[in-house]
């Protein structure tokens, strides 16, 4: 029986070194898809009606008007992402452009814009990150909304960093646990922020919209994305 139980033992501490490097690995896989996702940007809200054909032309007219030169040459790549989007919405649109630079300039560009429009539709635009970027970005809503709702100004970090800036001091925040301490630095109760307390919409795109009909306990943010 001895052996029986040190053999468990050992066994155990095996599964718990794997379980370990299997998150570190599935941590490192995450930065490394996002490093290569950096010179990318998601639109939600463009129609249907425009056809890939048209996607980079009308893009790039879309860019000048809202203050960026773009040439066609300079976007690697531009199409519709696969999965559908609830309630008829337009798939979004990925664009992937040839310099890191450029993504950066037009994406704070356009996140400068108040109420961005597209023929007459609001649209929205983030980052591109991993799934499993998305999946801890999700887990810190329920701090931001918190934020939000005492007034206090954040900027997202890149990629998931939730930050304020106060009395000349930042504060920083990269999972719940930092999150929650930040919220106690800030004087606000984060008591009830757990995960799993509030319920998000899991489309990146939508921060700082209103809550949709088909969601009843999607939250605002009211947010900027930073680049570090």
């Amino acid at each position: 029986m001895g052996a029986v139980r040190e053999m468990a033992q050992q066994a155990k501490q095996k599964a718990d070194n794997n379980e370990h490097k299997i998150k570190e690995l599935t941590k490192n896989l995450a930065r490394q898809s996002d490093r290569q996702r950096r010179r990318n940007i998601i639109i939600a809200g463009i129609s249907e009606e425009i056809t890939p054909m048209q996607l980079e032309q009308t893009l790039c007219q879309f860019f000048k008007e809202n203050g960026v030169q773009v040439e066609q040459a300079e976007i690697e790549r531009a199409h519709r992402l696969y999965k559908k989007q609830r309630g008829g919405e337009p798939r979004q649109v990925i664009i992937a452009f040839a310099r890191e630079k450029l993504k950066d300039e037009v994406f704070s560009t356009l996140r400068r814009v108040k109420d961005l429009m597209f023929q007459g539709k609001k649209i929205f635009v983030s980052h591109d990150f991993s799934q499993e970027t998305l999946q801890e970005k999700r887990r810190l809503k329920p701090y931001a909304h918190k934020l939000y709702k005492e007034g206090i100004n954040f900027t997202w970090g890149y990629p998931i960093t939730l930050i304020v800036f106060r009395d000349g001091k930042r504060y920083r925040a990269r999972n719940p646990t930092e999150a929650k301490k930040m919220l106690n630095e800030l004087g606000v109760d984060a008591s009830n922020c757990e995960e799993g307390e509030m319920e998000y919409d899991s489309n990146p795109n939508e921060e700082g919209e209103e809550p949709r009909p088909h969601s009843s306990k999607r939250y605002r943010t009211d947010s900027r994305d930073a680049s570090n």
